[in-house]
């Protein structure tokens, strides 16, 4: 069957587009910021998660950063090997591994987010107030499908 094209799927496609390619520069250029301190991004972002919740299952890392199983052992391992986190026996269930943020941690996540939020400040300074507040209202609207 051949695809036609008309007017609102070619919208719908443009804006498709639109919101990947700027994804993907707006990540590109925090991850820089986190790159240069040592770190990758998911790491950063395991860190940052344990910062604000502590006590946490490998579980609810994987959901709270949008991340997948294999990949979280990695790097759950690795931010234990650092010393950035501490991995203990879940009281209620001995199959589970609670994870928290370590002194050395927190250190590392203060070292890192005032400049990603000044890098991410940077990013959005052209948007009003008001336009950041009606972008994250069709982002929820988005988000809601």
């Amino acid at each position: 069957m051949k695809v036609i094209f008309n007017e609102v799927n070619d919208l719908d496609l443009r804006i498709l587009v639109g919101l990947n390619k700027s994804v993907e520069k707006v990540q590109r250029k925090l991850n820089e910021d986190i790159r240069k301190k040592g770190m990758t991004t998911p790491q950063f972002n395991v860190l940052k998660t344990l910062y604000r919740l502590e006590n946490m299952r490998v579980c609810e890392i994987i959901q709270k950063t949008f991340s997948t199983g294999g990949n979280m052992t990695v790097i759950i391992d690795n931010l234990h090997k650092l010393g950035y986190i501490k991995k203990t026996c879940c009281p209620d269930d001995k199959r589970s591994t609670l994870i928290n943020i370590t002194k050395s941690g927190r250190e590392k996540v203060e070292e890192i987010f005032p400049e990603y939020l000044k890098t991410l400040e940077e990013i959005l300074k052209s948007f009003t107030e008001d336009e950041k507040k009606t972008f994250e209202i069709l982002i929820n609207k988005l988000e809601r499908v």
